[in-house]
């Protein structure tokens, strides 16, 4: 068995390291672009942003599940909450109209997405006939 010097393990190591970190970036901003999302929808949707600003809140919003709706029933009204610990530190909270509000907005953003991506579909498409139209000819090569 050869042994590995020391150098080389201590730069693997750090390699490793490095793409770990990497990879965790990349979660963390992707979870936080979902939660900005979210947020964006919620707020229109008319939910009410409440600060998570203490320890004692934070203890008690991180038993929530994050970017979740949650409901609990008060003063025999349904209300929705959504924690965000990634983004805004804050909960919503909302009532069953703006729960509803919310998911029509969800429902049209879904829509306008998927038309975009058939618009994108129906745009490659074409950009690929066009380029075999092009293929399709006989070439004559040029000399210099």
């Amino acid at each position: 068995m050869h042994a590995v010097p020391a150098g080389r393990v201590l730069l693997l190591v750090a390699l490793l390291a490095g793409l770990s970190a990497g990879c965790a970036a990349v979660q963390r901003t992707e979870v936080s672009d979902v939660a900005q999302s979210k947020g964006s929808m919620l707020t229109a949707a008319g939910f009410k942003v409440l600060p998570v600003d203490t320890p004692q809140k934070l203890a008690r919003v991180e038993l929530l599940p994050d970017l979740k709706f949650t409901t609990r029933t008060k003063a025999g009204q349904r209300q929705y909450m959504m924690a965000d610990t990634h983004d805004c530190m804050c909960l919503y909270v909302g009532d069953q109209r703006a729960y509803d509000r919310y998911e029509a907005l969800r429902t049209q953003s879904k829509a306008e997405t998927a038309e975009s991506s058939e618009l994108l579909t129906e745009m490659d498409e074409a950009d690929a006939e066009q380029l075999d139209d092009v293929l399709d000819t006989t070439y004559v090569p040029v000399t210099y």
